[in-house]
Formats: C-alpha cells, sequence, structure tokens
C-alpha cells in the first residue's frame, strides 16, 4: 500500500525546493476514551497545491488514523479524485497522499492561496482511540523521510513541482472525565471534622485508591479501632453513604486502609483502597458511572488550639507510605453484555479540600440557605441539593435547620418550601425576620452569616 501511494505521488512531483512561505500546521483536538475527533490540519499555501503528501508521527498503541476528510469549503468533493491513508500503529506513525487532480492539473481542481495570505484548514485528520487510552496530551509531530520508501510532508504544486512546507506539531488531547474531591466543611476546635471525597468518572469503575495528607499538628485522623476488620469503625469508610446503594444489591469486597497520623514532622498521611470484585467467582460488579457519588467519608479531629479563621488544607498526595500509594481509579472496560475485560489504572483530577475552624456561631437568619440575598426557592433547591445530590455544605447549617429540631434533613426542605408557597403559614422559628443567634442549643455550627447578618 505505501508503495502504490507513492507510485500516483511520483506522477506528480517533479522536484523538491523549499519555500519559505508555505507552512503545515498540525492543530489540535480533545478527544473522549474509546471516541473519534478530527484533527485541523493548516495550511498557508503561496500556489495552488493539487495534491499534498502528510507524514507524522503518533501513539499507536492506542490511537489510528481513521480517514483524512478534505474541507469542502475550499475543494468541492468532486475534485477530491484520491485519498490514501496508509496507518502503521505498530511503528507509532501513519502517512496519507491526496490528490485534487489527475490527468489535467487546472486551478479550479485544486486548494487555492488565500487572497489575503492568511493560514486556512485544508482538511481533517480522524483518529480513533481506544478506551483504555490515558488521559494525556499526545503529540502529532509531522516528520520527513518516514516509512519504507520515505514520504515527506508535500505540497503539489503547478501541475507538479513540489514544496516543502514549515513544519508544525499538533495535539490530540484525551479527557481526562475522572475526578476524585474532597469536600471543604466548618468545625470548631476541638470538635470533629467529616470530610467527603466524591468521584466524577464516565465510565464504570472497579475500584478506587486514595492517599491523603494533612497538618497532624492541628488535624488527626480519628482511629478508634486501627485493627478492626469492620470497616465501619475506620477513620475512614464508605459505610452510610450512597456508594452503598449504587453496588446494591453487591458490596464493596475488599477495603483496605492505612492511618499514619505521624508519618512525617507535621504532616499526617493515610492510604485507602476499595475493590467492588474482589472474591472469586468474580460477577463482574462496578460501581456505575456518575457525577458527584460520594464514596468515602473522613472522620477529622481539630485540635483544640485551632485558631479560628485558619484554613487547614486536606490535600491528596502520591508517592508517600510504604510502599508508595497514588491516586488512581480502577476503570472497567466492558463488554455489550456486561463481562468485564480489563482493568484500567488512571490518574484522575485530583481537586483537594479544606476544614476551615470557625469560632463562635455567626449571626443569621433561617432558610437564607444558599447564601444570598434573598429567601426563596434557590434556597430549597440548595438544601434538598446538599442532602440528596452532593451538592456543598451550607456555610450556616442553622440557617438551613428551617424547623429548628437541631437536625438538617428533609424535613427543613418541606418545612421552608412550606414558607414559600402556602400562604398565610406560620413563619420560621426565630432568627427568621431579623438577624440573630438560635436560641435553640444544638450541634449545628453556623461559620458564615447570611446576608446583612455579618459585619
Amino acid at each position: 500500500m505505501m508503495r502504490e501511494m507513492l507510485v500516483v505521488l511520483g506522477a506528480v512531483l517533479w522536484s523538491a525546493p523549499l519555500c519559505a512561505e508555505d507552512t503545515l500546521r498540525f492543530g489540535s483536538v480533545a478527544i473522549d476514551p474509546g471516541d473519534e475527533a478530527a484533527l485541523p490540519v493548516w495550511v498557508h499555501n503561496a500556489e495552488t497545491i493539487h495534491g499534498l503528501s502528510l507524514a507524522f508521527s503518533y501513539e499507536g498503541r492506542h490511537l489510528r488514523v481513521l480517514r483524512f476528510a478534505v474541507n469542502e469549503q475550499y475543494v468541492p468533493a468532486s475534485a477530491v479524485e484520491y485519498v490514501r491513508v496508509v496507518d502503521v500503529p505498530a511503528e507509532d506513525h501513519a502517512v496519507i497522499a491526496v490528490l485534487f487532480m489527475w490527468d489535467a492539473p487546472s486551478t479550479s481542481s485544486g486548494f487555492p492561496p488565500a487572497p489575503n495570505g492568511e493560514e486556512r484548514c485544508i482538511g481533517w485528520i480522524v483518529f480513533g482511540s481506544t478506551e483504555a487510552m490515558q488521559p494525556a496530551p499526545y503529540t502529532i509531530l509531522p516528520r520527513n523521510n518516514m516509512g519504507d520508501p520515505p514520504v515527506s510532508n508535500t505540497f503539489a504544486v503547478n501541475g507538479g513541482y513540489s514544496v516543502l512546507p514549515a513544519l508544525t506539531a499538533g495535539v490530540v488531547d484525551v479527557r481526562n472525565h475522572n475526578v476524585v474531591r474532597l469536600s471543604t466543611v466548618y468545625a470548631r476546635p476541638g470538635d470533629a471534622a467529616r470530610m467527603l471525597v466524591e468521584v466524577d468518572h464516565a465510565q464504570p469503575l472497579a475500584g478506587i485508591q486514595m492517599a491523603l495528607a494533612f497538618e497532624n499538628d492541628v488535624l488527626r485522623l480519628r482511629e478508634d479501632a486501627p485493627y478492626s476488620e469492620n470497616p465501619c469503625v475506620r477513620s475512614i469508610n464508605y459505610c452510610g453513604l450512597p456508594i452503598e446503594a449504587l453496588l446494591a444489591p453487591q458490596v464493596v469486597e475488599q477495603f483496605v486502609l492505612h492511618v499514619e497520623n505521624e508519618l512525617l514532622p507535621g504532616r499526617g498521611w493515610a492510604g485507602c483502597g476499595m475493590v467492588f470484585d474482589y472474591i472469586f467467582p468474580y460477577q463482574d460488579h462496578v460501581l456505575p458511572a456518575g457525577t458527584a457519588q460520594r464514596i468515602l467519608a473522613a472522620h477529622f479531629l481539630v485540635a483544640g488550639g485551632a485558631q479560628a479563621g485558619a484554613r487547614i488544607p486536606v490535600m491528596f498526595t502520591d508517592g508517600l507510605g510504604q510502599p508508595p500509594i497514588d491516586n488512581k481509579v480502577l476503570t472497567a472496560l466492558r463488554d455489550d453484555d456486561g463481562r468485564v475485560l480489563d482493568v484500567v489504572s488512571i490518574a484522575p483530577r485530583l481537586e483537594h479540600g479544606a476544614i476551615i475552624v470557625v469560632g463562635d456561631d455567626a449571626p443569621f437568619r433561617r432558610g437564607y440557605v444558599n447564601e444570598d440575598d434573598r429567601r426563596n426557592i434557590g434556597d430549597a433547591i440548595a438544601l434538598l441539593g446538599f442532602l440528596f445530590a452532593g451538592a456543598r455544605e451550607p456555610g450556616c447549617l442553622k440557617a438551613a435547620d428551617t424547623n429548628d429540631d437541631g437536625k438538617v434533613n428533609i424535613a427543613d426542605g418541606i418545612r421552608l418550601l412550606g414558607l414559600l408557597f402556602i400562604p398565610a403559614g406560620p413563619p420560621l422559628p426565630a432568627p427568621s425576620i431579623d438577624c440573630g443567634a438560635d436560641p435553640t442549643a444544638d450541634a449545628l455550627s453556623c461559620a458564615v452569616s447570611t446576608y446583612e447578618c455579618g459585619p
């Protein structure tokens, strides 16, 4: 196939002078694993191009060159007489030949020069990727004298003369839809703080491994039963979280946690791993694709001497522990019948969290949940989103406790909706009209004043 293409090119290419005005630039395109995407090819040409050859290297293990599409804005489909793609993924390269003329060259059958000399897209290289491809930018590098016999990046002009343009590489950027994030929470000095770990993933997961680091002079993981085989009593666990319902009727079959509150001077660390289908015979069960799935909760203790207003970071950290642990999601590759064929380890995007230390509760008005300047349906949506859809925790939980029973649950959403939509309904418990403190003692915090209640 390579030699057939070169015979065709040899019929139109007579000599190879270099023209400094001409350029060939591979653009950039984003692609999802397992999908296709078209990489634009940009040219600046001083003369009409009657044919061209492209030669480039790329990551052939998980990318494929599928086809070349000519830009019909400049060259009608009837004028495209020959397109040939020779993809050699085993050698990480491909060559492409395109002819806009065959027997009688004419300016109307080619890619004309731009009237104002600007760069224009002559066509697109269509790439395909495998589902196992790691998210990252991959360089598409134009190179001359590739293959056997060698092919160079060349424009055929003026009835068969060749031009070697200046070359610029492009990028195929494989998107990373895998995100692991830590929540930001509020806690008083000496109190417990519960941080949630959420995951976004476009493909089913077979498991996850995670590693956290934190400042151990003001934070410690609460390890009441460090050697227990019951995961629900460990300082990081999945018990009572939505992941259990998402996996049902299956369960987490392997859960491993290692906590080092004194790993290094000033730094604590924890490494955790969970696998959903670990015990033979395998049942091919996975965590379905989704966003903001709450999969773990980390239970910290804030030092009594922590300063109010301090923001204590808790960060995902790679390479610590013995053996070193990196943050990874384990993506399950399945066939059409749902059988797991392979598991691929992928480094997700990481969004770190923090614990914000608060002092005395801030003044508030009950029902102002989303911290804007009015009490309306948006507050009810923010409250229900926090409870059931993975939305962020309100900065003033006391304001979300609309029925003043010391808890934030669905009853508060119902009470707030009743206030908004039932005429002549009773007002919310104080403080609801004027700013103030909670007259009822409870464990809820109010770290952020509601509208017009702060200094």
